[in-house]
């Protein structure tokens, strides 16, 4: 029987959530496949090339714990699950949340947990509350905005674009 292993990260770097840390994450699991919230050309042929000829490892974290990993591991199969872009609509979401004050307090804490636990904290039951948080404060401030609703439906489709099923044969 197969299992499936969710683990949330962020993008990039920072303190104690790294490539590194990451790598010894997926290391100890030993997946067959890894699924990542990513686009095809997010690790392109010539990233591939540039890795495996000069050891240059990718700028985004969960690439580079892939990275790591494949040197280990090189028969498991990797698989970006993204199709559709938000495009500008979650920066002109940004934009109007991000003047609210009470949720960059949020946000600070947010990364700096973030920064001092890592991967435990951002898989634990308290980043999940935290990130509840914030998306209520920026519900609020979209309310009965177009933004609001344009970045809703630009949310769904972005969801909506993710495969829901995978058939694999390993």
């Amino acid at each position: 029987m197969h299992h499936i292993t969710f683990i949330s990260t962020i993008h990039k770097e920072i303190g104690n959530c790294n490539a590194e840390e990451l790598y010894k994450i997926i290391e100890k699991l030993s997946p067959g496949v890894i699924f990542l919230e990513a686009f095809d050309d997010s690790y392109s042929d010539y990233e591939k090339y540039f890795f495996s000829t000069y050891g240059e490892y990718h700028e985004r974290l969960e690439i580079a714990a892939i990275q790591k990993y494949y040197r280990s591991n090189p028969l498991f199969k990797y698989v970006p699950v993204c199709k559709d872009r938000l495009s500008g609509d979650l920066h002109r979401k940004n934009n109007i949340v991000g003047q609210n004050g009470e949720r960059q307090q949020w946000i600070n804490n947010f990364k700096s947990l973030t920064e001092k636990h890592g991967f435990k904290f951002l898989n634990s039951s308290e980043s999940v509350n935290l990130l509840e948080e914030i998306r209520v404060l920026e519900n609020l401030a979209l309310i009965g905005t177009e933004v609001g609703k344009i970045f809703e439906a630009a949310m769904k489709d972005y969801e909506n674009s993710m495969p829901s099923e995978y058939i694999f044969i390993l």
